[in-house]
């Protein structure tokens, strides 16, 4: 399956480049100045259309499609 990486809007880039450093989703808010509930919710619309339910398999596609830089 083809990804268009303009799927993915760039806070969400942002919030699955902070998970690849290994924060949290309340580190990642802290960082981000939006509240958890903000962050997972990123997090579900990542999931969804990336076609992937943790964030190991979406960080991997991420990085795999080009989609963030590592």
């Amino acid at each position: 399956m083809k990804i268009n990486t303009d799927i993915i809007s760039e806070r969400e880039k942002e919030v699955v480049t902070l998970m690849y450093k290994g924060l949290n989703y309340n580190r990642i808010a802290e960082e981000m100045n939006i509240s958890p509930a903000t962050v997972r919710k990123h997090t579900e619309n990542i999931y969804k259309k990336l076609s992937v339910h943790n964030k190991v398999e979406a960080i991997h596609k991420c990085i795999e499609k080009k989609i963030i830089k590592v």
